[in-house]
């Protein structure tokens, strides 16, 4: 029993001394590896580190006079949101500084650098849920960075419009119009055939849709030839919209329609066939869609 207890004693005695060179390693270690910001501590919790930091720019001068005589006012301790460190959400715990001009007596708070204000939030966090909101989803990546699913699906719109002005999209000199198939509803799709990209996506491909987005197109003469398929709506919109483009069928779909009254056809000379010559054709579908050269 007194051996038991020693051995107790000494794991709670390990255990202690492991936990404090860690929180003694967290101190002295800058996790934050921001440029002008200094970490004064660092609290380990079971989910989240709680780093204490403050911003080492110095004092600026009064934004609305230029004065450089100025005092602390006040403070006030916000938190931030940084990027996640060994599995674990990171918040940064800020005392900010208020400040006041002795010349106009205006009051600011300091400048917080590496932060977006607007989402109290470090800016490469901002940048982080940028990129993985293009492929992961809202709810797992909300959880892994501490923030709302909502502020994450803000940033994702956002970056989205951002994308779209800096993306210069010219209009091709050959259109294709297709199909694309998402949840089970058929889309309009517009393609650039000789750059091979997508242009857009419609919502659907109905005539009026079609109609609207060629009525919008920026640079309409440059379009010469339009790549379709068989699909009526695509050709009257073309028609009203685009008189002078050449418009073609594509190659897929027209040896589809052959091959289909091929095989129409070798359907109704079986039927007529007695059973005996029937059964020596069993396998002609084959046959008849090798290529020549296949023969």
């Amino acid at each position: 029993m007194y051996d038991a207890r020693r051995r107790g004693n000494e794991g709670e005695t390990i255990t202690k001394i492991t936990s404090g060179i860690w929180c003694a390693f967290l101190n002295c270690v800058d996790l934050l590896n921001l440029p002008h910001w200094q970490m004064i501590d660092c609290e380990e919790r079971e989910r989240v580190y709680l780093i204490t930091a403050a911003p080492c720019l110095p004092r600026s001068a009064c934004p609305a006079c230029g004065s450089l005589i100025v005092v602390k006012h006040a403070a006030d301790e916000q938190t931030i949101r940084d990027l996640s460190c060994h599995g674990k959400q990171v918040v940064i715990l800020v005392n900010r500084i208020r400040y006041r001009c002795k010349a106009c007596r205006k009051t600011w708070f300091e400048v917080l650098p590496e932060v977006d204000e607007h989402r109290s939030a470090t800016c490469r966090l901002v940048r982080y849920v940028q990129q993985q909101s293009l492929f992961r989803p809202f709810v797992a990546l909300a959880a892994e960075c501490g923030l709302d699913e909502k502020s994450v699906r803000t940033i994702f719109h956002e970056y989205v419009l951002e994308l779209e002005q800096v993306m210069q999209q010219s209009t091709p000199r050959v259109l294709g119009l297709d199909e694309l198939h998402l949840m089970g509803q058929p889309q309009g799709m517009i393609t650039d055939i000789e750059a091979r990209r997508f242009v857009e996506i419609l919502p659907d491909r109905k005539k009026a849709t079609v109609a609207r987005y060629l009525q919008h197109l920026p640079d309409k003469d440059r379009i010469q030839v339009a790549v379709i398929d068989m699909h009526a709506p695509y050709l009257q919109a073309l028609t009203e919209q685009l008189p002078q483009v050449s418009v073609v069928i594509d190659r897929f779909h027209v040896i589809q329609l052959l091959n289909r009254a091929v095989d129409q056809a070798r359907k109704a000379i079986r039927e007529s066939l007695p059973d005996r010559q029937r059964r020596q054709l069993m396998h002609d579908r084959f046959l008849l869609l090798k290529r020549h050269r296949g023969l």
